[in-house]
């Protein structure tokens, strides 16, 4: 965890020093789309994977034409779904999280793709599980199970997409890899990961 500390700090100081002393570029952009979530478990539990919102924003800060540090904030859903004694249950967590990322970009002309990694913070904010059967359902409050931080490894790529002189949009795929164990329980250990879908626009100043 102290490491991933430190790659994120890194990264974001590098940023605020190569921009007095080389020519930059900032854009600020916004993004949505849909985590494909789930989760890796010790004992293992078989469960399925579950839809979950991603929003949120950043600031691709190009220290060269290849070369970018993208840190940002979003919001984003992890959790999962599984089927137990005729009781289907949907677990729900909420993150606030920090990504940290180097970008290299490939220019060619209105189309640039790109690829992305780096560290991600996040920290809990809610975390629920539903539970329900033929008869009855309920809502369960399990935020006191779980860890108030996450670190993760985001691994991206993307196509960005000349729409006006300062105006980008673009595409992005991804796999987040949790690294930290999230559960309070003893002798149990969850991870997050999760496929995600997103795009948005960025805005050059």
């Amino acid at each position: 965890m102290k490491t991933l500390k430190f790659i994120v700090l890194l990264l974001i100081f590098t940023a605020f020093v190569s921009s007095s002393q080389a020519q930059v570029k900032i854009a600020l952009g916004l993004e949505a789309g849909i985590n494909i979530a789930n989760t890796s478990e010790t004992p293992s539990q078989n469960s399925n994977s579950k839809i979950g919102l991603i929003a949120g924003g950043s600031v691709d800060i190009g220290l060269s034409p290849q070369i970018s540090i993208v840190p940002g904030i979003r919001f984003v859903q992890h959790g999962n779904k599984f089927t137990v004694n005729a009781v289907d249950v949907t677990n729900t967590a909420n993150f606030l999280q920090f990504p940290a990322l180097l970008k290299v970009n490939f220019p060619l002309t209105e189309i640039k793709p790109y690829l992305a990694g780096g560290p991600i913070l996040g920290i809990l904010l809610s975390s629920t599980q539903d539970q329900s059967n033929a008869t009855q359902s309920a809502s369960i409050d399990t935020k006191a199970n779980f860890e108030t931080t996450n670190f993760a490894l985001l691994f991206a790529g993307g196509l960005d997409f000349r729409v006006a002189t300062k105006t980008n949009l673009f595409f992005q795929v991804g796999y987040e890899l949790g690294l930290s164990n999230v559960s309070k329980v003893v002798n149990q250990t969850v991870k997050t990961n999760g496929f995600e879908i997103t795009g948005g626009v960025k805005f050059g100043l």
